[in-house]
């Protein structure tokens, strides 16, 4: 995979360090390691999230187990997981594809074309183990429907395309404000909504 290698263009020592991250991700897996650790870390990886949402307010987290996350997905998809509250997110999204489309760092990139005033992603070229994330959503959540979980799944890819375009397009130093977001998943669970009345979580051992 192209977007691996380290000398592929500007920035992409970052790049290919968080595709190598979100390679190693183990899709809604109980993580290792001791209980209060996994709780340290969470509740760091939800004040990195909602501070890079632009979110100050203070709000409880909530999580739910799978039956729980089934009823609520059959009910409210696809509103319950869009970003709501995550303004800032969708801007980095903006500024990233404009710069993407504006400069020179859209040619021979590893995930993105051009497409006239398009940008696309190249199939196949995103960092996300997708036969490993799509198997894990239906252990998890098996009374789901295919296109529910589909969903889901796409969802995780969109939220990959955007963190590889913010770190193709970053000032060398800046804080990835999808950090966050990426280290959630890496303690096993799934960000359902970040916003100013709540974070809400599936966990799926809870």
């Amino acid at each position: 995979m192209q977007i691996l290698r380290d000398d592929t263009g500007p920035r992409s020592s970052a790049i290919s360090a968080l595709a190598r991250r979100l390679l190693a991700i183990r899709w809604l897996s109980e993580p290792f390691g001791l209980a209060h650790r996994t709780e340290l870390a969470v509740a760091h990886a939800i004040a990195s999230l909602r501070a890079g949402s632009g979110i100050t307010a203070q709000a409880p987290t909530e999580i739910v187990g799978p039956s729980e996350a089934t009823a609520l997905l059959e009910q409210t998809l696809p509103h319950l997981l869009q970003p709501r509250g995550w303004a800032s997110l969708e801007s980095l999204r903006e500024t990233a594809t404009d710069r993407l489309l504006r400069g020179s760092a859209a040619e021979d990139h590893p995930v993105f074309a051009r497409s006239g005033n398009s940008l696309l992603v190249r199939p196949g070229s995103l960092p996300i183990d997708r036969r490993a994330l799509d198997s894990a959503l239906s252990r998890t959540l098996p009374d789901t429907t295919p296109n529910v979980r589909r969903h889901l799944g796409e969802v995780v890819q969109d939220q990959a395309a955007v963190s590889v375009a913010w770190q193709t397009t970053a000032d060398e130093g800046a804080s990835d404000p999808h950090l966050g977001l990426w280290a959630l998943y890496e303690e096993g669970l799934f960000p359902f909504e970040i916003s100013d009345n709540r974070t809400l979580l599936l966990c799926p051992w809870k």
